[in-house]
């Protein structure tokens, strides 16, 4: 059985801010907060977790018709830790990130940076996590370092949630030696 846990962090009161209904950086907010974590569990081995220094929590709706809602949680300074039998395998940062409550799915902008427990990384600059395929997408431009220490640059990505297997979409420049990344 598979549960989410999700809460605000509440070890310092005086970092953690809770309010409803305002415009915040020109967005209108059903919520905001600092210190969120978010965890998905199945039975006892944490499969992930979301961190983020700060979210906005608003409504958006959906459809042809826009009569439909989803909540949608705009994330600022997201970090994202993979696990396998309660060890990290990968971890994603981001500047921002949005989770789409409907599809699960999360799309992670700005100095997008994974590192595996391998050694491999990648780096880009906006990049869609499909939690229901537990797929990486990107048609942007990215550069990838393998375990071996060589360096691709293209443009499109596609990697399971381990970054393990991986399909290039287009590959600019292959370099053979270790490079600075």
């Amino acid at each position: 059985m598979t549960y989410i846990q999700y809460g605000i962090d509440d070890k310092n009161d005086n970092n953690n801010e809770f309010q409803k209904g305002f415009l915040e950086s020109g967005r209108l907010s059903f919520a905001s907060f600092k210190g969120f974590s978010f965890t998905e569990k199945a039975n006892d081995d944490i499969r992930f977790q979301i961190k983020a220094e700060k979210v906005f929590v608003r409504n958006e709706k959906l459809g042809f018709f826009r009569v439909a809602l989803q909540k949608v949680l705009e994330m600022e300074n997201v970090q994202v830790e993979f696990n396998e039998n309660n060890s990290e395998v990968l971890s994603v940062r981001s500047d921002q990130a949005i989770l789409y409550t409907v599809s699960k799915n999360v799309l992670f902008e700005g100095n997008v940076m994974f590192s595996s427990n391998d050694g491999s990384a990648l780096k880009t600059d906006k990049i869609l996590w499909n939690t229901k395929k537990e797929r990486f997408e990107t048609d942007e431009e990215f550069t990838y370092m393998n375990v071996g220490g060589s360096i691709s640059n293209g443009k499109g990505f596609e990697s399971d949630n381990r970054l393990r297997m991986i399909k290039f979409g287009h590959e600019n420049e292959k370099m053979s030696k270790r490079g600075n990344f």
